[in-house]
């Protein structure tokens, strides 16, 4: 089974399923397509598989070692790309505010969490990197924001 894909679904689903203070729907997606001038002023997210990945630098070692044998642990990155562009209203910290709140309600819903419904496997998410927008955004009057979700997979 392939786990990166599993995970971002899993990931997309969550997001989807859950209530938010700003209504969101994500989709996966390998490459979103972010044509500033064919986006309309909805809100897109999508959820990027990154595949395997190196332990997180706050990784209890320890982990490593209540491992037997039989059972692997690995590490998959899934990106949660959050982005808007405002038309017919300019971006503000105003219209921005809503838009990291909902960032960091999306890391609550992860940091830490098991992500359940993937058969014979233990998944958690042991690190988030939080949300950061990119400045050059706010002069093309758009709102752009990347999550960077880690989860460790035992199986």
């Amino acid at each position: 089974m392939n786990t990166t894909r599993e995970l971002a679904q899993r990931v997309a689903d969550r997001i989807s399923d859950h209530s938010f203070t700003v209504d969101v729907s994500a989709v996966r997606d390998y490459a979103p397509d972010l044509d500033q001038a064919e986006m309309d002023d909805s809100l897109y997210c999508y959820v990027v598989p990154m595949g395997r990945s190196d332990p997180p630098a706050t990784e209890d070692p320890a982990v490593m070692g209540q491992l037997g044998r039989a059972r692997k642990l690995r590490y998959f990155d899934v990106d949660v790309l959050l982005t808007r562009q405002f038309r017919g209203v300019n971006f503000s910290n105003a219209t921005a505010d809503p838009l990291v709140d909902l960032g960091d309600e999306i890391r609550e819903l992860f940091d830490g969490q098991p992500l359940d419904g993937l058969s014979g496997r233990q998944v958690r998410c042991v690190a988030t990197v939080p949300l950061v927008a990119d400045p050059a955004d706010k002069r093309r009057n758009r709102f752009t924001s990347l999550l960077a979700l880690t989860f460790r997979v035992v199986q």
